[in-house]
């Protein structure tokens, strides 16, 4: 018959197994909880992520060809960021990670160069959270495309604050991540709710961890520059002064054919967010039109959308695994559908072609552009625009010609763009007084 131990060995039995749980943990082999992935790739370096299980030392092998491995310490912690310096120009790369005996699969990557003859070529997507199925499928679709890096419109978890969510993302997109640099957007879904802070993000895609307001940045590939902004802002402060800088200095720098903005919530979108009403009321679209900025891509709206205003071409992608929104087409827009996709890229001189595609890789449309000149559709879809075939995700909806954004009311009740409403904060603070008044209306009754 089983027997209750005495009341005085209880704690010592607890004490025990807590123990003896320690040891276990402190004696088991580091294991990835996320794998390496590539961040801020340029010319000259590329910072490697990874985290452990445990906290343990680790190290970066990298080499080129047949030259001796390099190797690179990063002394015990959990999540390390290992900046490999001194790399040469659009040169291909070999690496992986060891952490006593863990090593992670070998992967390659391709420095950037900044040469404006040499085309390149990025995948844009974006607004992949919540949605683990339609996400891991345009993961998988995106890995058969060739690219030289990846472009993120924002949105990538469902809650800033939520590891469990980080922790899938990473696991979706370990193998594509592993080879290729993701320069993503911030999405109003990376803030931590209430207080909206963007350290998870930060931690995970900054190009310095250490310093908590950054989340915009730029970066150059060839002939092309890319302005990476935070759109959950109000554009009257420190970003916006950043970003005419950034503008100022990208008109006279040598050999640039091409500006494009990258932002979560465009100022042109026929989906249900509408355009983003802050950065057009402090007048960010005539800066952008003033310094020849040619293409805005962004996401927010969970659809593929391309358009025209002002002179400037936009794409809407943000077809990555949330919930798909309806498209209806608004002022400014050409085409859209609503439907998982990704948009392939390719930048070759003043020649810029666009191909979105389904999970399955049916082509949705192929456009192109040359500078500041208008979208161009290939001979053959031109001639059938004006009857679109309707797909098994919706009809693709052509419009004439380009009109200007800004006359469908967005139907985001926001604070912020896509932050959550307005009373979220008051309820936060309510809660605990809730049982109060429960007993106040008690006493009344």
């Amino acid at each position: 018959m089983f027997r209750r131990p005495p009341r005085p060995l209880l704690p010592f039995l607890a004490s025990l197994a807590l123990a003896s749980t320690a040891s276990t943990a402190l004696a088991a082999p580091p294991s990835f909880v996320i794998h390496p992935y590539l961040q801020h790739l340029s010319p000259a370096e590329v910072t490697v992520r990874f985290e452990l299980a445990t906290d343990a030392p680790a190290s970066v092998e990298v080499r080129s060809g047949d030259t001796p491995a390099s190797r690179i310490e990063s002394p015990a912690s959990r999540f390390h960021s290992v900046t490999l310096r001194g790399l040469q120009p659009a040169t291909s790369y070999s690496y992986s990670v060891r952490s006593g005996d863990l090593s992670s699969d070998a992967a390659t990557f391709t420095t950037s160069h900044h040469e404006p003859d040499r085309p390149f070529s990025f995948v844009l997507y974006g607004d992949s959270r919540s949605g683990s199925t339609p996400h891991g499928a345009v993961a998988r679709a995106i890995e058969a495309s060739a690219s030289d890096f990846l472009v993120g419109t924002g949105d990538v978890v469902v809650t800033g604050g939520d590891r469990n969510a980080w922790l899938e993302f990473f696991a979706i997109e370990q193998r594509l991540l592993s080879d290729r640099c993701l320069f993503s957007a911030i999405g109003n879904h990376e803030l931590t709710f209430p207080l909206k802070s963007r350290g998870p993000w930060i931690d995970y895609f900054a190009v310095d961890r250490n310093d908590r307001s950054t989340s915009w940045f730029s970066f150059r590939w060839g002939n092309t520059r890319f302005l990476v902004l935070d759109a959950m802002d109000r554009w009257n402060d420190s970003q916006a002064e950043w970003l005419r800088a950034e503008l100022t200095k990208a008109d006279t720098e040598p050999g640039i054919a091409h500006r494009f903005v990258v932002m979560h919530h465009s100022p042109f979108s026929s989906g249900p967010h509408g355009p983003n009403r802050p950065f057009l009321e402090a007048g960010m679209v005539d800066e952008l039109v003033r310094h020849k900025v040619e293409l805005v891509m962004a996401g927010h709206d969970h659809i593929y959308e391309r358009g025209e205003a002002r002179g400037i071409k936009y794409i809407i992608s943000g077809g990555a695994g949330a919930p798909l929104y309806a498209y209806k087409r608004g002022p400014g827009s050409l085409a859209g559908v609503s439907a998982y996709h990704f948009v392939d890229m390719h930048v070759d001189g003043d020649l810029v072609t666009a191909v979105a595609r389904r999970t399955d890789r049916s082509v949705i449309e192929e456009v192109s552009f040359r500078g500041t000149g208008a979208w161009q559709a290939p001979l053959a879809a031109a001639a059938s625009a004006s009857a679109p075939a309707p797909t098994a995700s919706g009809p693709v909806v052509s419009a004439a010609g380009p009109d200007l954004p800004g006359s469908r009311e967005s139907r985001c009740a926001c604070s912020l763009p896509g932050s959550p409403a307005p009373w979220g904060p008051w309820l936060t603070l309510a809660l605990p007084f809730a049982p109060l008044l429960r007993r106040h209306r008690y006493r009344r009754a």
